[in-house]
């Protein structure tokens, strides 16, 4: 059992790094579009799917709001104001006066920084909380539709009305759909198809994700698809994303142990709330040198991941060693 625990774990840190790397590639100006394309569905979806698998149905409420608040909500304000004020040291362009910034960061209205993210995370694991006692003593149709309906209104929500909503409530419908999938394939589905993720599975499951990307592109003249961009058709997204989270978790299981990428998933909130100022810094550098082109941002975007997630190492340590109760953890002598 602690073989088949540890596994679980290693496969959860290296899936939440590729994410984050995900994260970091599509914010990064010179990213390729096709790149987007790629790994839209699932680079935000992904993390919900992970937070729902990890969820414990045995933990009271109590229990459960104070650990979201210190391993979440904490994070989220002290990271989110450390940002503010980052954003007039390392800028090179005209900011918001800071109490401006102050006022979109504590009402969290449109994506104000990096850390959107997490609060919205914070907010769709508490709904989740109740959603998922009201109806795990349910039958399985129901409770698949009642969370199926709340992706379905989140989404028309998104795409029809477009109003930004505190603390990023439009996206809590599909945040929560994304959070069940994931207990229902720990609790349901994971023993059942374990033969299956394989690589000969996966390699099946990539033509047939790359062609339902291929029909996206033809039918609905949509080429990037993602939890923030709705402009395809609803079946669409919910099939292209539930692809893709398989695939990711096929691969992370497969790649079955990477340090680097298990420490950048094991740091993903320091990576959410200082990935967006080392990019700044260094793209700015980098533009005063090479010129962005059609075939060289295809290297050059990956680069650029890689040294930010090396970079982003420094302030992990640094915080996870010397300054855990940011992260809502206890001091550790030993930091990987």
């Amino acid at each position: 059992m602690n073989n088949n625990k540890n596994k679980r774990i290693n496969w959860i840190d290296i899936a939440r790094g590729i994410l984050m790397l995900f994260v970091i590639e599509s914010h990064l100006e010179c990213c390729p579009p096709i790149y987007k394309t790629i790994f839209g569905p699932v680079f935000l979806s992904g993390f919900f799917f992970i937070s729902g698998y990890l969820f414990s149905e045995k933990t009271n409420f109590k229990e459960y709001f104070i650990n979201k608040t210190k391993t979440l909500l904490l994070p989220f304000g002290i990271l989110g104001l450390i940002n503010i004020l980052l954003r007039f040291v390392i800028s090179f362009n005209k900011q918001k006066p800071i109490l401006v910034q102050f006022k979109e960061f504590v009402f969290q209205i449109g994506e104000t920084s990096g850390l959107w993210f997490i609060a919205c995370l914070y907010i769709t694991s508490i709904i989740f909380y109740f959603i998922n006692k009201l109806l795990k003593n349910n039958k399985k149709k129901i409770y698949f539709t009642v969370i199926t309906v709340c992706g379905i209104i989140s989404f028309l929500y998104n795409k029809y009305i477009q109003i930004e909503l505190p603390w990023h409530i439009q996206k809590v419908g599909i945040a929560v759909f994304f959070m069940a999938i994931g207990l229902i394939y720990k609790n349901f589905i994971e023993e059942r198809i374990r033969k299956y993720e394989n690589k000969i599975n996966l390699f099946f499951l990539i033509l047939v994700y790359s062609f339902l990307l291929y029909l996206n592109y033809k039918i609905f003249n949509n080429a990037y698809i993602s939890i923030n961009s709705y402009d395809t058709e609803m079946l669409m997204y919910f099939i292209l994303s539930l692809v893709s989270i398989w695939i990711l978790v096929i691969v992370s299981k497969e790649i079955s142990s990477n340090k680097w990428i298990e420490f950048v998933g094991k740091n993903t909130l320091v990576y959410f709330a200082f990935s967006g100022k080392i990019q700044s810094v260094l793209e700015v550098i980098l533009k005063k040198y090479i010129i962005y082109n059609a075939s060289n941002i295809y290297y050059i975007s990956v680069i650029l991941t890689i040294i930010i997630s090396i970079l982003l190492g420094i302030p992990s340590i640094i915080i996870n060693r010397y300054f855990p109760f940011i992260l809502g953890k206890k001091k550790q002598k030993n930091i990987e």
